[in-house]
């Protein structure tokens, strides 16, 4: 059967406007904030609140500590951890997931614990809280490597994660170094 030719042009148009919007819609949903599944931006908010507390322990290091090898790696964990949030927060805000801006309760109370130690006290617990965070992340950082959906938060993740074992071997030096003297 013939279509007449004005409905011929208008099937014509129509269908390439179906086909043109069919191409964006999937720019349009990753656009929107919503092509993150659930167990990625699960990650990239636990990945915020842990690189926080860290960077928070790290500020607290350099002004309490006594040795200044803890001083050192409370440095380095600041530096390596605030570039890592900083081009987290650049997929976020991409995707539409809020970082965490300030500890939760549980590491708020940690943070209180370590900050009324003092001395080889205070450089102990802080080694062994950067030991236990860091084996966390590293679990964490696995764990979204091997299996996580986002191509660009699983890349993220096998770029930091080699930072975050440095720390790890650092922190477990250091603690060596501080319980041998």
């Amino acid at each position: 059967m013939a279509f007449p030719l004005y409905l011929h042009k208008f099937k014509t148009v129509t269908m390439k406007k179906t086909v043109l919007l069919l191409c964006l819609l999937p720019t349009a949903y990753c656009l929107s904030g919503q092509s993150m599944k659930p167990k990625d931006a699960q990650f990239v908010t636990n990945a915020s609140k842990a690189s926080l507390f860290e960077i928070k322990l790290g500020e607290l290091s350099i002004a309490k500590a006594f040795s200044d090898s803890v001083k050192i790696l409370g440095r380095q964990i600041i530096v390596d951890h605030t570039k890592a949030n900083d081009d987290l927060k650049t997929m976020a805000v991409s995707r539409n997931i809020t970082l965490a801006t300030e500890l939760d309760a549980e590491a708020q109370m940690h943070w209180n614990e370590l900050s009324a130690k003092s001395g080889a006290d205070f450089d102990k617990t802080f080694v062994d809280m950067m030991i236990s965070c860091h084996q966390k992340d590293i679990s964490l950082f696995k764990e979204e490597t091997n299996s996580g959906s986002d191509k660009e938060v699983k890349s993220w993740a096998a770029i930091t994660l080699p930072v975050l074992e440095h720390h790890l071997l650092m922190s477990q030096d250091l603690s060596v170094d501080i319980r041998q003297k």
